[in-house]
């Protein structure tokens, strides 16, 4: 539960862990977000030809 509760002593790392776990689930979602604007555009591309 380090890294989730706060315990003395352990500042450092419940920081770096936040970090970490705040840094993955926000690519997750730029990365589900550009990845629906690359295949919209890649059907965009398909229905024009």
């Amino acid at each position: 539960m380090t890294g989730k509760k706060p315990y003395k002593n352990q500042s450092a790392y419940c920081a770096s862990k936040f970090a970490i776990v705040g840094f993955s689930k926000v690519l997750a979602v730029e990365a589900q977000e550009c990845r629906n604007c690359y295949f919209s555009s890649e059907n965009k591309k398909r229905n024009n030809n």
